[in-house]
């Protein structure tokens, strides 16, 4: 047998040996220390093939383990600045052999946020420095191995016993954060390599995505406040209450489909007169809300109009809010809206329709009826023409206003309620009930549409006529 064959069957007999060992040895004593050595060099370079293995395996699980520990305190931070905070902390942690240090930013100058033990970190770093360290904007981490002695490095921190040259340093900036973070290794020791240059990039990386979501996060909670806040304006545009009128029965219902809706109804009442307003902006949420509320400012100015004797009818005030509409909406936005101006005296309503739902009115015998009158949306046109009709209310008459949301918003069938499903919805409670209240119909017809999805706000204002009435109705 040739002494090649002797030796070759002397390395698998040692190799086989080495695996035999290998299978006893825990994986973290692999981690901590390679397998004592042997004489046979192949064994001894697959040992140290599995070492490194391991060793860049346990760096590998570090990493991770930084990583998942800056994100499980997310929810403590308050500002970009406690990301960068605790990745301090966290480098300090895993990058060994290492003294770090933070540089919070003032104005145009970095100072060191607490002592360290190398003279030269207490230095405060001037725009000549940075522009030197990062000679690009976009550049995030930068490093030094072995700072010479003619280096920038040296020139800079130059001082009596300042101790830097062979040392080694490594900033990292991430954009939009203020403090800058120094890891610096004394003369002697290991330069940084590559596995750490991309731990700290990652590490970048991570920060910068921690960053991110947390101004999401605090722009959808400033963003929420601010409807919440909306939401608690445009409620106090509404009536507190419904007016209070001996011989007619009133209830009135507001639910928006968002924080902030475009519906809004108003009452106002001057002596004899009684004037219900109701509208819908196209549309819901803030802008929707904006132009409701500018119109809900412009009624106020009707209730001072009629105070001093000044006849309003509804066409003129459907007038004067298309002026309101069209320029507090810069002609992007329509409303339709309706007015009735009910005489308490003697029963008669005019009425001026702007592109709005025709109002319902049941009859005491049974019969029911749209207040039939349409006009040009508000917002559409500079100067329309709007008209108005005239009608009168008998006792016993119901009617229902109310925005397109109560008969367009889906049931969970897909199938929305409609106007003649409402209607049918409104004789049978008559039916049922042997006549009609303001509140009853309310009730019943929240409670059927209460299951809707809310794809648009909706408004419902019921008014029943009851008793002593004036008697001057006429057909």
């Amino acid at each position: 047998m040739s002494e090649e064959l002797i030796e070759i069957r002397k390395s698998i007999k040692s190799i086989v040996g080495w695996m035999e060992k290998l299978t006893t040895y825990s994986l973290e004593q692999m981690k901590l220390n390679p397998i004592p050595p042997t004489k046979d060099l192949v064994v001894n370079e697959l040992s140290d093939a599995v070492h490194i293995m391991n060793i860049n395996l346990k760096k590998k699980e570090e990493k991770l383990q930084c990583f998942n520990d800056l994100f499980k305190n997310f929810s403590s931070f308050r500002e970009a600045r406690d990301i960068i905070l605790h990745a301090f902390e966290l480098l300090t942690d895993y990058i060994y052999n290492s003294d770090t240090i933070l540089f919070e930013k003032e104005e145009d100058l970095y100072r060191p946020a607490e002592d360290s033990l190398f003279m030269f970190l207490n230095k405060t770093l001037d725009e000549d420095f940075i522009a030197n360290l990062f000679p690009e904007s976009e550049t995030e981490i930068c490093y030094f191995n072995y700072i010479k002695e003619d280096s920038f490095f040296y020139e800079y921190f130059f001082e009596p016993g300042a101790m830097i040259i062979g040392s080694h340093a490594l900033f990292l900036r991430v954009r939009g954060i203020n403090e800058m973070i120094c890891v610096f290794r004394g003369p002697g020791s290991t330069e940084f390599d590559r596995f750490e240059l991309d731990f700290v990039e990652g590490l970048c990386e991570q920060i910068r995505i921690l960053k991110k979501n947390l101004e999401l996060i605090q722009n959808e909670m400033r963003l929420s406040h601010e409807l919440e806040v909306a939401a608690l304006v445009q409620q106090e545009l509404f009536p507190k209450s419904v007016p209070k009128i001996s011989n007619i029965d009133i209830a009135a219902f507001y639910k928006s489909a968002t924080e902030t809706g475009g519906d809004w109804h108003g009452f106002l009442q001057v002596e004899n007169l009684l004037y219900v307003l109701i509208g819908d902006v196209t549309g819901h949420g803030v802008p929707a809300a904006l132009v409701t509320a500018t119109v809900c400012g412009a009624s106020q100015m009707f209730t001072d109009q009629l105070m001093k004797n000044i006849s309003l009818t509804p066409n003129e005030i459907l007038d004067y809010l298309n002026r309101v509409v069209c320029y507090s909406g810069n002609h992007q936005f329509a409303m339709t809206f309706f007015v009735a101006c009910i005489d308490l005296n003697t029963g008669e309503m005019d009425f001026s329709n702007a592109g709005h739902n025709f109002p319902i009115i049941l009859s005491e015998d049974g019969s029911i009826n749209s207040l039939l009158d349409r006009n040009t949306p508000l917002g559409y046109q500079d100067n329309p023409v709007f008209y108005s009709k005239k009608g009168f209310l008998k006792k016993g008459d119901l009617l229902v206003f109310y925005t397109d949301g109560l008969i367009e918003n889906p049931f969970p069938n897909g199938e929305d309620l409609g106007e003649k499903n409402l209607k049918r919805m409104i004789k049978q409670y008559q039916d049922e009930h042997g006549g009609v209240s303001a509140s009853g119909i309310l009730n019943t017809i929240n409670v059927k549409t209460g299951e809707c999805k809310m794809e648009d706000d909706v408004t419902l204002i019921c008014m029943h006529i009851r008793d002593n009435w004036p008697g001057v109705a006429k057909s």
